[in-house]
């Protein structure tokens, strides 16, 4: 599919990729009701369970410590080097995250 779509320069390159991504999702579409069509209606997928029933903080954070850990294995795979910035970052997600885990403190009366 891709092929056929770059013997066509002259088609605006936003088109182009429109078609390879509509061509991706139906091949895929096909081979999950193929192979693992059971497991997708039973059990579920994790990331429409947690879209639809965690809130909006757990939504940020869980694709910030994604975001995290996808810069750590970056480091021992790729060699990628971290920022200042990023730790400060890192430090203020993984504090954030505790914070929000734990609860709020109450209050004494």
């Amino acid at each position: 599919m891709q092929a056929i779509i770059k013997k066509r320069p002259s088609r605006n390159i936003n088109v182009q990729n429109f078609w390879l991504y509509i061509f991706g999702m139906l091949f895929n579409l096909v081979a999950i009701c193929v192979q693992d069509f059971d497991a997708v209606m039973n059990n579920g997928i994790a990331v429409s369970m947690v879209m639809k029933y965690a809130d909006n903080i757990v939504k940020v954070y869980s694709t910030s410590v994604a975001m995290l850990l996808t810069a750590i294995v970056s480091v021992f795979l790729f060699g990628f080097n971290l920022s200042l910035a990023f730790f400060l970052g890192s430090t203020v997600v993984s504090i954030s995250v505790y914070l929000h885990s734990v609860g709020k403190p109450q209050q004494q009366k």
